[in-house]
């Protein structure tokens, strides 16, 4: 039970680990654009690593993309300021990230692995 419970715990932390990352990407930018993460707008240049909540503003005559795990592409466009995950949703619905599948691949295999060499151990106590 220990060894199956540890797989868990790993599985867990993988899968976490694609919740914390980032929730967009900014992955170009013509021109110039802002950032503004809660304390003002700052000088953005892509690739950037963006937040929810993290509003982007592209200047007249600029285009930006932002990409989200979700696998929506969402373009900026000049003067236009847009509050990363609040307006692009992908149209078919969930679809688990690559982190999620490997995490989930991961903990199904250790806990076919641990059920067979547990297996092995199962011996009936005589009285």
């Amino acid at each position: 039970m220990k060894k199956l419970g540890f797989s868990s715990l790993v599985s867990l932390l993988l899968i976490s680990g694609g919740v914390l990352a980032a929730d967009a990407k900014l992955t170009s930018l013509t021109g110039s654009g802002m950032i503004d993460t809660g304390d003002g707008f700052k000088p953005l240049s892509a690739p950037a690593d963006l937040d929810k909540g993290n509003r982007v503003l592209v200047n007249d005559d600029s285009v930006g993309t932002i990409e989200y795990e979700n696998g929506c592409v969402q373009k900026v466009e000049g003067a236009e300021i847009v509050v990363v995950g609040e307006s692009c949703k992908a149209g078919i619905g969930w679809l688990p990230t690559t982190t999620a599948v490997t995490a989930i691949a991961i903990g199904a295999g250790s806990m076919i692995i641990m059920d067979q060499s547990d297996s092995n151990s199962r011996q009936p106590v005589s009285p």
